[in-house]
């Protein structure tokens, strides 16, 4: 019998108690099960939206797919060996984002027409950051003794039609659905944390990033600002000298705001602040050898 609905199985009891201490690896278990949920196609096949339950607790009722973050899954056993429906399918020991992703869908069914890539993959992107959205106003409104009461706006229904029609190839309307659900999270939160809010997309520029992926991203229509060493500048000068030239005409166009950074990476806590000054002024100086202004 096919799933009534996907649950994803969190480290807590209550989001009230939701931990926000876990190590590396823990978090990105715990969020690459999250976001793996909210795959369009997932969606689409149990036609709602995922749920979550307390890895501590039985199983809901009912006939699951359930997704179990990897640090936690011996944490896990106990509960579903008792108490787990002998119908429900269940994603387990399954780390990374993209692999609990193709777990999940071969365990509800879902196959893409070549075999390969998933229906509705050209928005998954979309909608796996709808899912982080979604976790992170539940914790921030119950942080603000408040609930995002996202049922009184007709979410699910936008969620789930902004999947089907991704799945359809109707890419206009699920970019339409997909911004009604980020537009009722903002809705919602304007109740609970009536704040002006502006998000600065940060680029962080890597020697191994300086080159086509630098380009890549000056190309987004989206503005914005860029982090680099002096070394990593100095390097893309040398190497990439194209990207250097790109980075220099998006600056000019108002498409991309500079930061500057350090000369070098070296950890904090392991300078004093004589050199965390020193490689600031070094860094610094070679922003405005490189590209003019910072």
């Amino acid at each position: 019998m096919p799933a009534e609905r996907t649950t994803v199985f969190l480290p807590c009891h209550t989001l009230d108690d939701f931990p926000t201490w876990l190590d590396e690896g823990q978090a990105d278990d715990v969020l690459a099960a999250w976001t793996a949920a909210w795959h369009p196609s997932l969606i689409a096949a149990q036609g709602g939206m995922p749920t979550w339950a307390s890895i501590d607790l039985p199983p809901p009722q009912g006939i699951l797919l359930g997704i179990v973050p990897a640090s936690y899954d011996e944490r896990f056993a106990t509960q579903s060996a008792a108490n787990g429906s002998a119908d429900s399918a269940w994603v387990r020991g399954v780390t990374g984002l993209q692999a609990i992703v193709a777990a999940a869908a071969r365990e509800a069914g879902v196959t893409g027409p070549s075999g390969d890539a998933l229906p509705g993959a050209a928005h998954a992107g979309d909608f796996h950051a709808l899912g982080l959205a979604v976790l992170m106003a539940e914790l921030l409104a119950r942080r603000m003794r408040s609930t995002t009461d996202l049922e009184s706006t007709g979410f699910a229904e936008a969620v789930v039609g902004a999947a089907r029609a991704a799945l359809a190839g109707h890419d206009d309307e699920a970019r339409s659905g997909l911004r009604c659900c980020f537009d009722c999270l903002e809705s919602t939160r304007a109740r609970y944390y009536p704040v002006d809010v502006w998000a600065v997309d940060i680029v962080l520029l890597a020697t191994a990033t300086c080159g086509a992926a630098l380009r890549t991203e000056l190309e987004s229509p989206v503005p914005i600002a860029v982090v680099s060493t002096g070394r990593c500048l100095e390097v893309a000068a040398a190497r990439h000298p194209e990207s250097l030239q790109a980075l220099h005409a998006a600056v000019a166009a108002g498409r991309v705001g500079l930061c500057g950074g350090r000369d070098e990476d070296a950890p904090l806590d392991a300078c004093t602040p004589e050199q965390i000054l020193a490689s600031f002024q070094l860094g610094r100086a070679a922003w405005q050898e490189l590209l003019g202004s910072v």
